[in-house]
């Protein structure tokens, strides 16, 4: 993606969400989950953890930042002896990925150190009339700083769009599940891709991603909408075709319950 495209996406398809610093305690795991249509950056400040993607288990320590692309399945694991302090992104992202290498080492020195800090005190201890225009602003200096340290970095592990070892019928489910456009395939179609019974798919997919299938397809799909709703740039009606509702008080009334169950 060149930086004209990007800059066309802000707002609409590249959207800050939250940003976060955990202070974990020894040994605390999250469950197994994926993000949908959700880049998911850390930046690990102290401590040491792993990120599990897929099967493959990478470590976090001072100064790494690791990246968990869209639909990814994964889950964090703190040390048991020095549990991870770390910044968390979380960017809604659709379409292309950016070429950001998974895992990139950076200097004390580097200024990432100091952006993580300042867009996750802008997101919860400092109010500004002009808050919002100041987190697109970090955001974009830490994704082109991410995209240059990508582009020179040698050792770096590039963008995988599977993990080496990820079970790629899930790749496969998650695929069909991930829009625009959105229309749900039915159980028993994403069944039979997979070669599997109903019933074991049910199974296979919930516990791999940590939700039904029904369940990430709609998240996914609610996510399209508010980033749509949010840029300001469509009517209710022109984000309800978009997310593949025919009649826009039925997609009014969807959002509303997501939206209420979810906050």
């Amino acid at each position: 993606m060149d930086q004209y495209t990007f800059i066309e996406r802000l707002g609409a398809k590249i959207r800050l969400i939250s940003a976060n610093l955990q202070v974990s305690t020894q040994n605390l795991a999250t469950c197994t989950h994926a993000h949908p249509s959700i880049l998911h950056i850390a930046y690990t400040a102290k401590g040491k953890g792993y990120c599990i993607v897929g099967s493959t288990h990478y470590v976090l320590s001072p100064g790494t930042i690791h990246v968990v692309f869209p639909n990814e399945v994964h889950k964090y694991i703190a040390d048991s002896k020095n549990p991870y302090m770390v910044y968390f992104l979380h960017i809604t992202w659709f379409g292309e990925n950016p070429c950001i290498n998974r895992v990139i080492k950076i200097s004390k020195k580097n200024v990432l150190n100091s952006l993580f800090k300042q867009i996750t005190d802008l997101c919860w201890h400092i109010a500004s009339p002009t808050s919002e225009i100041r987190k697109y602003a970090l955001m974009c200096l830490i994704l082109s700083e991410l995209l240059d340290l990508s582009q020179v970095s040698p050792d770096g592990e590039a963008y995988l769009s599977v993990p080496p070892d990820m079970d790629g019928r899930i790749h496969l489910a998650l695929k069909q599940l991930s829009g625009p456009p959105f229309d749900f395939p039915g159980i028993a179609r994403l069944a039979g891709l997979l070669g599997m019974s109903k019933r074991t798919f049910l199974t296979f997919f919930r516990n791999n991603v940590g939700m039904t299938a029904q369940e990430f397809f709609l998240q996914n799909k609610m996510a399209y909408a508010k980033s749509l709703l949010d840029s300001q740039e469509y009517s209710k009606k022109e984000v309800a075709a978009l997310c593949g509702y025919s009649n826009t008080q039925n997609f009014t009334r969807a959002y509303r319950n997501f939206m209420e169950k979810n906050r």
